[in-house]
């Protein structure tokens, strides 16, 4: 009886312990993560440097800082209940975004893409998944049709635009822009999609990276764009 008594007394002290998550969690979470997506739109009314300038970088650096800890701050707030990797899931949205600036200051369209392909295409994702995701993945039955053609449908037009404004290269015409913002939004997709226990940010983040990086380098080898 009294090993009955204290079996109870562990079920609901290990029921407590698991709080729900909060209603709007997920909500806020989603709305700080697609913030940063909208940096990119203000960056394209300054005025114009090439390269940017280190000012500039340690700027833009600032400003990922101070949001990356606001979404810390925020945790009680937005991390998922037994979410494990939240440090990794935060921290390489920002140094993906802000490595691709620092390593390449003269190709700022560059982290453009990747912020607006983390930012919106991610978020489109979850919310086209949600509403419209009664048709599943065949390589991954947690992700939905839906979804994966949302992030496709939302991140492509808006980086292809992105990269075409803030190039503002006369070389670069928009089916350049397309080819490579394009790219960068498949392979980040696919990235977004696939099973497996690596966060999303860091996945779709380098996939992003790789994908405009090296469908520019293709093309200005293939037909000689200037950079």
């Amino acid at each position: 009886m009294s090993q009955l008594k204290d079996a109870t007394i562990n079920d609901v002290e290990s029921t407590a312990e698991a709080k729900p998550e909060r209603k709007n969690s997920e909500f806020w979470r989603k709305f700080l993560h697609m913030l940063p997506g909208f940096l990119p739109f203000w960056l394209i009314t300054l005025p114009k440097e090439d390269p940017l300038a280190r000012h500039s970088l340690v700027f833009v650096t600032i400003i990922a800082v101070v949001l990356t800890l606001i979404f810390i701050v925020a945790q009680r707030v937005v991390r998922r209940n037994n979410e494990s990797d939240f440090l990794l899931t935060t921290l390489s949205y920002p140094i993906i975004v802000v490595g691709s600036l620092w390593l390449f200051p003269g190709n700022i369209e560059f982290a453009c893409v990747v912020v607006v392909i983390l930012a919106f295409g991610d978020g489109s994702a979850f919310i086209g998944g949600k509403t419209f995701g009664k048709r599943k993945l065949p390589w991954n039955p947690q992700k939905s049709w839906a979804g994966f053609f949302s992030f496709m449908l939302v991140a492509g037009p808006v980086s292809t635009y992105l990269f075409y404004k803030v190039a503002d290269n006369p070389s670069v015409s928009l089916p350049v822009a397309a080819a490579c913002a394009g790219t960068a939004t498949v392979l980040s997709a696919f990235a977004e999609s696939i099973d497996t226990k690596l966060t999303d940010n860091l996945r779709v983040g380098l996939a992003a990276a790789l994908g405009v990086m090296g469908t520019w380098l293709l093309v200005v080898n293939t037909i000689g764009v200037a950079g």
